[in-house]
């Protein structure tokens, strides 16, 4: 294709208006339209102009993903980041190409980035108004505050820093994050940073002299003359400026002139290695930072995994080479500490060290875990409990042991086992202890990323947090605005390979109700658990591990069969199937009547054999495709599929009433037990199944464990 002498802008767009837009273009970049060119697909530098800051990919892609139209601008000559910024704001919103020499990038990239992008209005096909308004209420209430978390020195426990993180809050409290990509998507993110900034460095005034304070900012912050105006102010010399965003740079030479003017006013470079790659590194050379910081993700469990070893030594080994020094964040256990210590990082940060806090309350140091972790008189893990011999090689039964003992040890708190289905993006609480026991039930479902325990076992939540609602990542969270989440602590679940499966946690309503010996303590619970589940899958193939797994929160620990969410998720995929041509199914009730005076007599253990007898009976008389499963403290519950009529589920009966005889005449106690029988044609969803089956209950078995007769 040949291009015309003259600037030109070919512009495909099937969703905006196209004359009043070209008029527009026309206007803005002095430019010729050539109508051949409307539907042309020219793609030259597509991908460069979006790495190049955050608000220019919320310029062009919109709010919720959706791809928006696809707009291209060529052009022979030289378009000026003016002219570039105009087209922008008169409503392209797609990827922007040019046809220009590879000489000439450079002064184009200069020019957009001289720009000041953040005095730009938005299009509105690529920001919510509801979004924008939201930010600005925000920044104009000042809605957050600023708190400070220590950074020590890994050997001595002195302090020598701080981190100004924020907590925000107002109607809808979000985490930090979640704030920065909203303000990414309108376009404000470096108007938020900059806000962040000036706040950060008022809370400095609580920061006794010589502590540093470390300063987070995206690239196109660094590189606004206004962070420079803000260091200005005095005293730049003790701040650290954190570079958040690095690995989206494009063009590296501007941002170092910009970090160069900062150091120049006393300023400090802080650069995240997190995702580095080699080529990222030489990035990372030029900017000739003063510290490295080893994300939360290398940092998490790194005494006992090889890779995150290997990683970290080069991180470590490359700081070395160009004169920096080592920050390692998210630091959460004594090995953590003892194992980067003794690779050569010098400073640590985390919840092992200390919690945020106010500014004013920030501890002096030196912090005695460092200390006492040296001199080997820190606990890490307590073995304080032995499963007993019966819940040896059972999960359930493990659980419910532990449960029992920290029932014990720490009576009053919540005590939770989780498991964690990353695939399905879905947790399940496998069992729930103490007051929380009220409103979370053993089986219950969750999205994965709305309960702290999945943040946790991400490395992206501390396995202490002493005040829930001061934690950027917890105190974000619904399930934890409850009032029995004032504390928490947590420890993953793994398998022998370092899958991570769940957790076990314990919440208490108070804050700072745990400390680093509980947490030990917790250690060793999860290492029993974990150890169980292990011994149970060891000689399953990978997917059979998957389904076991996957089948954790459901199962009821007594009788081993579904429990009640699991049993109703089940129905609902067999009412969602239509039932084979001459087929029927029919959903089976069987409630132990006298359960109550059997536990009241005999003991709740021989209650939980009658339960285990019963749900066997009917496991012994069902197909693969059955279900069965405990539906309540009294009661089970079957669905059959495949039948030919009513007269098959006789046969199920009288199958299940063999096995209860004979069960009966091993224990010597003969329940009572009531039965249904309920038709799913034309069944619209579980209620009303169970309803229909529970309308029917008729006496089954009686005290001399006869069949009744008469029953179908």
């Amino acid at each position: 294709m040949t291009l015309p002498s003259s600037p030109t802008v070919g512009l495909r767009c099937d969703d905006l208006d196209r004359h009043a837009l070209l008029a527009r273009i026309t206007t803005a970049a002095g430019a010729r339209i050539e109508p051949d060119l409307l539907e042309a697909d020219v793609v030259l530098l597509d991908g460069m102009l979006p790495a190049l800051t955050h608000e220019l990919r919320a310029l062009m892609w919109p709010a919720g993903g959706a791809a928006p139209p696809r707009c291209f601008v060529v052009t022979d000559e030289r378009l000026t980041g003016k002219a570039l910024v105009e087209l922008l704001a008169a409503g392209l919103s797609g990827s922007i190409s040019w046809a220009i020499e590879p000489g000439e990038l450079r002064s184009l990239l200069d020019d957009l980035l001289a720009v000041q992008l953040a005095d730009l209005e938005m299009p509105e096909a690529s920001a919510s108004d509801a979004e924008r308004a939201a930010l600005e209420h925000t920044l104009a209430n000042r809605q957050f505050s600023i708190v400070m978390q220590p950074i020590a020195d890994l050997r001595g426990g002195h302090l020598i820093a701080v981190e100004a993180l924020t907590r925000f809050g107002g109607d809808e409290p979000r985490p930090p994050q979640a704030w920065l990509e909203l303000a990414s998507r309108v376009g404000m993110r470096v108007e938020l940073e900059l806000a962040l900034a000036s706040a950060a460095l008022d809370a400095k005034a609580a920061i006794a002299p010589p502590t540093l304070v470390c300063i987070n900012v995206g690239a196109a912050t660094m590189q606004d003359p206004r962070l420079g105006e803000l260091l200005a102010t005095g005293d730049a010399h003790r701040v650290v400026l954190e570079l958040t965003d690095h690995h989206d740079v494009t063009d590296y030479e501007v941002l170092t002139e910009a970090a160069a003017l900062l150091a120049a006013q006393g300023a400090r470079i802080s650069v995240d290695d997190s995702g580095a790659g080699v080529h990222s590194l030489a990035r990372i050379a030029q900017l000739r930072p003063s510290y490295l910081k080893i994300d939360r993700a290398i940092v998490s469990d790194i005494e006992t995994d090889p890779a995150r070893l290997a990683l970290a030594r080069a991180l470590i080994g490359f700081a070395r080479e160009i004169g920096a020094e080592v920050i390692a964040e998210g630091i959460e256990t004594t090995a953590e500490a003892s194992t980067l210590r003794e690779m050569g990082a010098q400073y640590g940060q985390g919840y092992l060290i200390a919690a945020p806090g106010a500014p004013e309350t920030v501890p002096p140091g030196p912090y005695d875990v460092l200390i006492a972790e040296q001199r080997g008189d820190a606990p890490e893990v307590i073995h304080t409990f032995a499963l007993p011999r019966r819940a040896e090689g059972d999960f359930h039964a493990a659980v419910h042991a532990v449960l029992r003992f920290l029932g014990g040890e720490l009576a009053g708190e919540s005590y939770f086992v989780t498991h964690l289905d990353f695939a399905a993006g879905r947790s399940g609480m496998v069992a729930v202890g103490g007051p929380a026991a009220t409103v979370i039930q053993p089986g219950m479902l969750f999205p994965i990323a709305e309960i702290p325990e999945y943040w946790m076992a991400r490395g992206e939540g501390p396995r202490l947090c002493p005040d829930v609602s001061s934690d950027p990542v917890y105190g974000a969270l619904a399930i934890t605005q409850h009032p029995d989440f004032g504390s928490l602590m947590a420890v993953p679940l793994e398998l022998a390979d370092g899958t991570r499966f769940g957790a076990i946690s314990v919440a208490s309503a108070q804050r700072n109700a745990f400390d680093r010996r509980d947490l030990a303590m917790l250690h060793g619970l999860a290492e029993l658990l974990s150890r169980s589940v292990a011994e149970e899958t060891a000689d399953l193939p990978a997917v059979d591990v998957a389904r076991y797994l996957r089948r954790l929160a459901q199962t009821d620990p007594v009788t081993k069969t579904l429990n009640e969410p699991g049993f109703r998720e089940g129905l609902v995929a067999t009412l969602d199937r239509p039932a084979p041509a001459g087929t029927h199914r029919f959903l089976l009730r069987v409630r132990i009547v006298d359960l109550g005076s059997v536990v009241e007599r005999f003991g709740r253990a021989v209650g939980d054999l009658v339960l285990r007898d019963t749900a066997v009976a009917l496991q012994s008389a069902a197909r693969p495709m059955d279900i069965v499963g405990r539906i309540a403290d009294d009661e089970l519950a079957m669905v059959l599929t495949g039948r030919e009529g009513r007269h098959e589920v006789d046969v199920v009966l009288q199958a299940t009433a063999a096995r209860l005889a004979e069960g009966a005449r091993k224990r010597e106690v003969t329940p009572s037990i009531d039965v249904g029988v309920g038709d799913l044609a034309g069944v619209k969803g579980p209620d009303e199944a169970l309803q229909g089956a529970g309308l029917e209950m008729t006496p089954f078995v009686g005290a001399r464990g006869a069949l009744r007769d008469g029953l179908i």
